[in-house]
């Protein structure tokens, strides 16, 4: 069974268990009341400690959410918070302003708080003053900061504008001269002067140097465009505000512009004109080099220049004269092209429409037109040389078909493009045109027709792109039709059943061509349709062969040099033999009939 304990008394009652003990005591004189006042004062102060930190959390927590934009349901902001209220008008250069609107939106940002966002957080009186206390607080913090950095700002600005204005006023001085650099100063010295962030001492400073940044500028533009005004006014001490090492800079400048502005004076006799030749400058620099000038101005000029200043203005006379050479090249290179082409064309379409035998220089004038150059006025003239040979009987029209095939060959690869273009054949020593060669018999009529008809065709891309081949053919065929060496050697007829050859390869080529625009079959060799079998028709005749050396070798002795006398290997070299066997015999006979006529035994021989 539990024993229950039993207690004793000891003669007084007590509060404390047996165990607990205190120190409490409580003076006779004081009631219950008093002596639990101190104790009732702590409770009391740290209940308002503690009410004060809730305020304050409330409080901040609030605060924090207004550094952020306000924003209704959708997202959109309906009022600006501290921290956009601040970055906007620190960016501004005016503090009056920034301040006013910087208190206007701190405002608003209250209002909207005090309508929108206090009632909802179930704040009390307490709470919404501290409230208050710490947004003011907190904005007249940024405030400061934000006042701050407008009047940087405004120092930025200011002196933005005060370089603007330098800059301006600068090119003002360099359009209107030396007369403005009073103006300049003023407008620009008033500016630095209105500039109330700066003190005396750094005005003083500006004020320097915008002196010399402007008579500097105005320096190097004058020492670029006007040298010698430049030079005046260094003498009359005008930029002696500009810091030595500047001024050699400028000098150096003026030095450089005025030895240009000599070339170019100096070497004007070799700008070149419609009219100029390469002669014309070849010329005009062996003056320059001699130092002669007819200007007499410009020879004194000339004459007062350092030797070094003239060395100088040779070296360049003498590159301006290459490379006015080189333009002059390609002008007139150029131009050959065009006249050449001009004249590929009308002499096409004259052709087409007369015969040499009926083309007189009136038809030549008339489809040519007025020459508009030399070039073409000469080209003119060769082809009424031509004329005037037919219509005179003077023409040998001796075909040389070897000739003929190098220069189809030139123009397959693109070396000749018209009948005015001046080449050199393999052998050859001097440059001629197909035109030149023909008033020179070196080309019949006929040939200069075929090749007029090939240049006619030369924009039709597909030709000019198979006449490779085509020339390809009559090169390798003519080597059958020729025969071989010894035939070659006394074959009168060899070069006109080559032309011959080569005409018809053209002629059956363009019909092949007009008929398959696509077809291949004339530049396959196993094919019937092979150009190269044309040659068939123009392979050697012995019989013919023999018959005609025969009649060239000169049946009438009294008349012609006859073949075995000539020692002629070919054709044309005996043709030359013989024409200077003519002309000499006919010399001898003039000589004859002038002695029948000399009296008293005297013979008179005339002269030429």
């Amino acid at each position: 069974m539990v024993k229950i304990p039993t207690f004793t008394a000891e003669g007084r009652i007590t509060a404390e268990a047996p165990s607990v003990q205190t120190n409490v005591q409580i003076p006779l004189s004081n009631t219950i009341g008093t002596a639990l006042s101190s104790v009732t004062k702590g409770i009391q102060d740290y209940y308002i400690k503690e009410k004060k930190l809730e305020a304050d959390n409330k409080a901040a927590l609030i605060l924090n959410g207004l550094y952020a934009d306000q924003v209704d349901k959708e997202g959109n902001v309906v009022q600006k918070g501290l921290l956009t209220i601040n970055s906007e008008i620190q960016e501004s250069s005016s503090p009056s302003d920034a301040a006013k609107l910087f208190d206007d939106g701190v405002n608003s940002l209250w209002n909207y708080a005090q309508t929108n966002v206090i009632p909802n957080q179930n704040v009390d009186r307490f709470t919404s003053k501290a409230l208050e206390k710490k947004f003011y607080a907190t904005s007249g913090l940024l405030k400061n900061k934000t006042i701050q950095s407008t009047r940087t700002n405004l120092i930025k600005d200011t002196l933005k504008i005060d370089e603007d204005t330098l800059n301006k006023e600068t090119q003002m001085l360099i359009t209107v001269g030396e007369s403005y650099f009073e103006t300049f100063k003023q407008k620009n010295f008033a500016r630095i002067d209105a500039n109330t962030s700066i003190d005396e001492g750094v005005k003083s400073r500006r004020k320097e140097a915008f002196i010399e940044f402007g008579l500097k500028s105005f320096g190097t533009s004058l020492a670029t465009n006007d040298p010698d005004k430049y030079k005046a006014l260094r003498e009359k001490g005008f930029f002696d505000d500009v810091n030595l090492e500047d001024l050699v800079k400028i000098d150096k400048v003026a030095d450089g512009t005025k030895l240009d502005l000599n070339k170019e004076f100096f070497t004007t006799s070799l700008n070149i004109g419609e009219t100029t030749t390469q002669l014309d400058l070849s010329k005009a620099f062996d003056n320059i080099k001699e130092g002669k000038f007819l200007d007499i101005e410009k020879q004194k000029a000339w004459d007062a220049l350092p030797i070094v200043q003239k060395n100088e203005i040779i070296k360049f006379a003498r590159t301006k004269r290459s490379l006015n050479t080189s333009e002059i090249n390609v002008r007139n290179k150029n131009l050959l092209n065009k006249s050449g082409d001009k004249i590929k064309s009308n002499y096409y379409n004259m052709t087409e429409k007369n015969s040499w035998d009926t083309i007189s220089a009136t038809t030549i004038t008339t489809s040519f037109g007025s020459p508009e150059n030399q070039f073409e006025a000469d080209e003119q003239n060769k082809l009424i040389s031509i004329a005037t040979q037919i219509g005179q009987g003077e023409r040998k029209n001796i075909q040389n078909a070897i000739m003929n095939i190098n220069i189809q060959d030139f123009i397959a690869q693109g070396k000749i493009t018209n009948l005015s273009q001046k080449f050199k054949l393999p052998g050859e020593t001097k440059e001629l045109s197909i035109i030149d060669r023909t008033e020179n018999n070196n080309i019949t009529t006929d040939e200069l027709n075929f090749y007029g008809v090939i240049f006619q065709n030369d924009d039709n891309k597909v030709f000019m792109k198979e006449l490779p081949k085509i020339v390809n053919i009559i090169k390798r065929h003519s080597a059958y039709i020729k025969g071989g060496q010894i035939v070659d050697m006394f074959d009168p007829t060899l070069d006109n059943r080559l032309n011959e050859f080569a005409e018809d390869v053209y002629r059956h080529y363009f019909l092949y061509r007009n008929k398959y625009p696509e077809g291949n079959d004339i530049f396959e060799i196993n094919s019937p349709a092979y150009l190269g079998r044309l040659s068939e028709d123009y392979m050697p005749n012995k019989a013919e062969i023999q018959a005609n050396i025969i009649k060239k070798s000169g049946e009438f002795s009294d008349e012609n040099l006859t073949w075995s006398d000539s020692g002629a290997k070919t054709f044309e070299e005996w043709d030359l033999k013989n024409q200077e066997y003519k002309k000499k015999k006919k010399q001898n006979e003039t000589f004859e009939k002038i002695k029948e006529k000399t009296k008293d035994g005297v013979e008179y021989i005339p002269f030429g």
